[in-house]
């Protein structure tokens, strides 16, 4: 007779989630976030994204994507879905 084990499909491990509050430093907010990296496996990043004009949007979604994305972590944009083209992000959370 099969135990469970032999029955049931392995169980991968929880992979996390993180959101990131809006801040106007993206690069205060990328040294953040590599250090926040190291607390799990990390799965995507929800990016809030501040009050500002869509060249800045770009510009701040820009500094933080590549970092993220090269570490195997997929970035989604909090609503925004017109920048995630512009910008290399992995898609938008839209509510």
């Amino acid at each position: 007779m099969a135990t469970r084990s032999e029955t049931e499909p392995a169980r991968h491990a929880a992979r996390l989630y993180l959101v990131v509050a809006p801040t106007h430093n993206p690069s205060a907010l990328a040294r953040d976030l590599d250090g926040a990296l190291g607390a799990g496996d990390v799965a995507a990043v929800l990016l809030r994204l501040p009050e500002a004009a869509e060249p800045a949007l770009i510009q701040y979604v820009e500094a933080i994507v590549p970092a993220l994305q090269r570490k195997g972590i997929a970035v989604m944009l909090d609503g925004h879905a017109e920048l995630v083209s512009l910008t290399g992000a992995d898609g938008a959370h839209l509510t």
